[in-house]
């Protein structure tokens, strides 16, 4: 950790981006949320310490953003 000099811990997780924001904010738990959401997996480093949160872009990821730039 850059803060509190402790190892950080990983895991791998997927973050939801995009999507569509209309109606489907109306329907906390209906599929709607999800319409146009994409998932972008991620390597998630968190300090036990002092809970600082990293993230690392997997391979798969990095290409996504870059394409869509």
């Amino acid at each position: 950790c850059s803060l509190c000099s402790s190892k950080m811990l990983s895991t791998k997780a997927n973050l939801r981006i995009g999507g569509w924001t209309g109606l489907a904010k109306l329907v906390p738990f209906g599929s709607l949320g999800e319409l146009g959401e994409e998932l972008l997996p991620v390597t998630l480093y968190v300090c036990p310490k002092c809970g600082k949160i990293d993230f690392m872009a997997q391979e798969k990821t990095r290409q996504k953003v870059i394409d869509k730039t």
